[in-house]
């Protein structure tokens, strides 16, 4: 009778070098921290910027929830910069650079999202106080709503089997009509 041999251990993730943060990335989060109300009070005062990028109004995607998803992802930027100054992680130097433009991505998304699951539920309305919390929620946590997405297209485009099952073991059932 074989005897089994032990597996051998996971390799660890290499571990980024901890140094103290640049003071550049602090001077960036100070300056979006400027632009973005900036960017809010000109759009609203010139008409130019408003004919630029015009509010598309109810039925499309108000220009805030881009604004609101790029503030919800500076705000938890802002969190890691101050709490991190004496043990950075360099690796995160770039994502910290375009977190203002990853959130409004990520806001904007996620409010169709959520505009799309709403008109196929039958709702008649919703406010833009709800997609400007939704986009600044999603801006915030960039992370668990590309897992969330990560998640649901993997529902969608993995394989089933004839058993209904997707490739990871799952059930797959039809959406309700």
């Amino acid at each position: 009778m074989p005897v089994e041999q032990p597996a051998a251990p996971a390799r660890p993730h290499p571990v980024a070098k901890l140094e103290p943060r640049p003071g550049w990335i602090l001077w960036l989060v100070i300056g979006y921290l400027f632009l973005l109300p900036a960017l809010a009070i000109a759009y609203r005062h010139f008409t130019w910027m408003q004919q630029l990028i015009p509010d598309l109004g109810v039925d499309h995607v108000p220009i805030g929830v881009a604004w609101m998803g790029a503030l919800g992802a500076l705000t938890n930027s802002v969190n890691g910069v101050l709490r991190h100054g004496g043990s950075w992680n360099p690796d995160y130097n770039l994502w910290h650079a375009t977190r203002p433009a990853l959130g409004a991505i990520v806001g904007s998304v996620s409010v169709l999202m959520f505009a799309v699951l709403m008109s196929s539920s039958g709702a008649t309305s919703t406010t833009y106080t709800t997609f400007y919390v939704l986009a600044f929620v999603s801006g915030y946590r960039e992370q668990t709503f590309r897992e969330l997405i990560k998640r649901v297209t993997d529902m969608i485009l993995s394989p089933t089997d004839k058993a209904g099952k997707s490739g990871d073991g799952q059930s797959v059932t039809a959406p309700h009509k």
